[in-house]
């Protein structure tokens, strides 16, 4: 448990760095990356808006908090990896120049969610299971950013189960996304 407490207290620390803390930040925070979360706030997106009619007629406006709230979590995943890297004093280096496509992809393709298990998937899921800490957090967040979006879009409480549920769900493989983005910049490094 103890783990788990400095774990989530350094992810708060990152979610309100200064702006010269979140400068130094960023500038270990490869450019693939950043393609990276996009492309996957897209994905995400595109198939959330389709599995669910009702969310299809909800206004611009309430569609673009719900875009954002995907964002959010993308980057906080990717958060939750700094923050363990952080408690163990791994040493965050600077820009190597990994781009997104095809070497952060494939990178993550191949030990995120491989078509087969491989070594870089065996070892991922490894870190999961001798790091419960990691995973608890990632629930956690999951569920402080569907918190984050009831507040900004007041209107979730009137959507169906289903919907709601969607969404939820959504922002949960956000978080583990943007976690895992974060691991597989790590291992290119």
């Amino acid at each position: 448990m103890f783990m788990y407490v400095e774990l989530a207290k350094e992810w708060d620390r990152l979610n309100s760095l200064s702006q010269e803390e979140a400068k130094m930040l960023d500038s270990t925070i490869e450019d693939g990356v950043n393609t990276a979360i996009d492309q996957f706030n897209y994905q995400l997106e595109e198939r959330l808006f389709e599995e669910n009619e009702e969310l299809k007629d909800l206004s611009k406006e309430d569609t673009d908090k719900i875009i954002r709230a995907i964002g959010n979590a993308l980057f906080s995943g990717y958060l939750i990896f700094v923050s363990y890297q952080n408690l163990k004093n791994i040493v965050r280096k600077p820009r190597k120049g990994i781009v997104y496509n095809p070497t952060l992809m494939n990178e993550y393709n191949d030990t995120i969610v491989p078509t087969e298990t491989n070594e870089k998937s065996e070892a991922f899921n490894r870190f999961l299971d001798q790091e419960p800490a990691v995973e608890m957090l990632i629930d956690k967040v999951a569920g402080i950013e569907m918190n984050i979006l009831r507040r900004t879009l007041p209107i979730i409480e009137d959507l169906s189960y289903r919907a709601g549920d969607l969404i939820k769900t959504t922002l949960a493989r956000a978080v583990f996304i943007g976690f895992g983005i974060a691991y597989t910049e790590n291992n290119l490094k």
